[in-house]
């Protein structure tokens, strides 16, 4: 996945319909910026991961075009020949056949708008999602943090049940490291499930009310559901629901870490 700057776009659009018909009193040095101009700005845009085909021939055709015609321009700044009608006229055709094409191929490219999430903006969810957990994750458990940003990114692209399924992970993986934590060197559970992490703690009267509370809440409205194929998280809501509710235990156990 790569971010775009949607201004590029803007801006390349605006400059490269200008030379479908070029100023003929326009000074050669201009012209000239703007040909060394729009060729950089033509060659990143036809490198971005846009699905072009054919235009990405008539856009190379484009770019040698201007990088064939640019020093014409620039011996007219200097005193040089005049340039010759017949150069506008090459420059122009090359740009209104890259036009033509680049249109009805944007038409049907793979472009999708990602809205906001529960009041978070898609660049924070996809970019930044540790930013939303309780902080010291990366730090404390850094196991942990991958899985939350994974978790974020399926939230922004709505992919819920994948979202509340990375969740689980990471606090599976604090719950391993605040059982360890209050263990110290005894054996862990038999079986790498909450249910008998939370049995085990229960068990040997180690971990906070609060946490085993929060944890045996997950394992029962939410953790054990995700789990089962014919199971889904159905809404944004519902989601929303399980980061609190797993947040608030990551929050608990965080805090008896080091």
């Amino acid at each position: 996945m790569i971010e775009l700057d949607g201004t590029d776009f803007f801006h390349w659009g605006s400059d490269l319909t200008s030379f479908r018909a070029l100023d003929r009193k326009a000074d050669p040095s201009v012209i000239a910026s703007r040909m060394l101009k729009i060729r950089d700005l033509t060659e990143a845009i036809l490198l971005s991961p846009l699905d072009l085909d054919v235009a990405m021939a008539a856009g190379r055709k484009f770019i040698d075009t201007i990088s064939g015609t640019y020093q014409i321009f620039e011996n007219a700044a200097q005193g040089g020949p005049e340039v010759d009608s017949s150069v506008y006229i090459q420059i122009e055709t090359a740009a209104s056949r890259f036009i033509t094409v680049l249109l009805a191929e944007l038409a049907r490219s793979n472009t999708y708008i990602v809205p906001a999430r529960k009041g978070y903006s898609p660049r924070k969810l996809i970019n930044e999602g540790l930013t939303i957990f309780p902080v010291g994750i990366e730090d404390k458990v850094p196991e942990a943090a991958e899985d939350l940003k994974e978790a974020t990114k399926c939230m922004a692209f709505g992919l819920l049940t994948a979202a509340a399924f990375h969740l689980h992970r990471s606090n599976e993986a604090i719950l391993r490291k605040y059982y360890r934590e209050l263990r110290g060197e005894a054996p862990q559970p038999n079986g790498p499930s909450m249910g008998a992490y939370i049995a085990a703690m229960e068990k040997h009267n180690i971990g906070t009310p609060e946490v085993t509370s929060c944890l045996r809440d997950i394992t029962r409205m939410y953790r054990n559901p995700v789990a089962h194929p014919e199971h889904f998280v159905e809404s944004i809501d519902e989601l929303n629901a399980i980061f609190g509710l797993v947040g608030s235990a990551m929050f608990r156990m965080l805090k008896e870490l080091p």
